[in-house]
């Protein structure tokens, strides 16, 4: 992945119209801080996703972002100009920005093409205009339909076409599906991302959502308390997480602390190589469990392993094995998986995590999945 400039780097060109970009930016709520110095940047025609528990700081930086608050200090900068620091602050309604809210904010008394339309800089929009961008989101027709008259689906399509019409700088989106079931959630997801995706529009999308973030997002800023601790694709953050803790955002993750010796670090379940330079060190190993293929008891090589669990989940199956005393969770496709009470396990080492070894743990082959 390419390097992103440093935005709090005084060499660094904030002006080389980055759509969106925020230096530094703290806030805090009587004295109490909620934003720790995070600074972002989003370039255009990209979906970045931010990502993160609930209280970790994601959606006051989207509304600092949008002017809805104020940081307590740093900048934030919309198409290279700077629109709040110290000494200046452009409200949200002149900042080129669209919003959709949690809870869509649609006008219940409005019709869809009165809500789609309102609050345009411009004179209105032409029906045809309307008509094009509806039927590009599946609403042909509905121009004249009130809110309540949509499924939860069609109204998340409204606030969409609302929040592009005007043409913004970076549409950003607070935790957009949180309210639609599993099945219109995915549909949905799908769709506004098919749409951003061909008006080439940049967009923020808030959500604790990991399986979200990794489907909708071409960058992932992973949030914790406060801060941004890691920023990469998602396949990147998948691979290579900058801590177990953001491995473990993504999925349950098999862990073993061992020492490196002779370019390999030894687990229950294979040698890793590692570089020699890291010969002595203490060294995290993790292994998701998909990373872990499972065969017959008699196939040759891997590892054998007794199985203590199963657990049937349509699409995949679960293991829970022991090794040597230490437990190991594997999936696998569900007709992959022999039956009985012996597997052998072969790790795919070329999915290895492989991390420094937290303070104060043991140079013992522990699992923690």
């Amino acid at each position: 992945m390419d390097a992103r400039p440093a935005y709090n780097d005084p060499q660094a060109n904030v002006a080389e119209a980055l759509p969106l970009a925020m230096s530094d930016i703290r806030f805090a709520v009587d004295g109490q801080p909620i934003l720790k110095g995070v600074s972002l940047a989003v370039r255009p025609r990209e979906v970045l996703c931010l990502l993160g528990p609930s209280g970790c700081g994601k959606t006051t930086l989207l509304r600092i972002a949008a002017g809805i608050e104020r940081q307590t200090a740093g900048v934030v900068s919309v198409a290279g100009d700077i629109v709040a620091d110290d000494r200046r602050y452009v409200p949200a309604e002149k900042r080129h920005l669209g919003y959709v809210f949690q809870d869509l904010a649609l006008f219940p008394h409005m019709r869809v093409d009165r809500n789609v339309t309102y609050g345009l800089r411009r004179q209105g929009a032409s029906a045809e205009t309307v008509r094009a961008a509806l039927a590009q989101v599946g609403l042909s027709g509905r121009e004249r339909a009130y809110p309540h008259e949509l499924s939860g689906g069609e109204q998340q399509r409204v606030a969409l076409v609302r929040a592009l019409l005007p043409a913004p700088k970076v549409v950003l989106f607070d935790e957009p599906f949180s309210g639609l079931d599993r099945g219109l959630r995915d549909t949905v997801r799908h769709d506004v991302l098919n749409v951003l995706k061909e008006r080439e529009a940049t967009a923020v999308i808030v959500t604790h959502d990991p399986e979200e973030a990794l489907a909708m997002a071409d960058s992932i800023a992973l949030m914790r308390e406060g801060r941004v601790v890691q920023v990469a694709s998602p396949d990147e953050i998948w691979r290579w997480p900058v801590d177990l803790a953001a491995a473990r955002v993504f999925s349950r993750v098999n862990v073993f602390t061992t020492r490196a010796q002779g370019g390999v670090a030894e687990t229950p379940v294979g040698r890793i190589p590692v570089p020699v330079n890291r010969d002595g060190e203490r060294l995290t190993i993790a292994f998701r469990p998909n990373a872990i293929r499972v065969y017959p008891a008699d196939h040759r090589g891997g590892t054998l392993a007794k199985v203590l669990r199963r657990r049937f989940h349509g699409t995949h199956v679960e293991l829970s094995t022991v090794v040597g005393g230490v437990t190991v969770d594997v999936r696998a496709e569900p007709y992959a998986v022999p039956h009985g009470e012996d597997v052998r396990l072969h790790a795919d080492l070329r999915q290895a995590i492989v991390l420094p070894a937290a303070s104060g743990s043991q140079d013992r082959p522990d699992a923690d999945a």
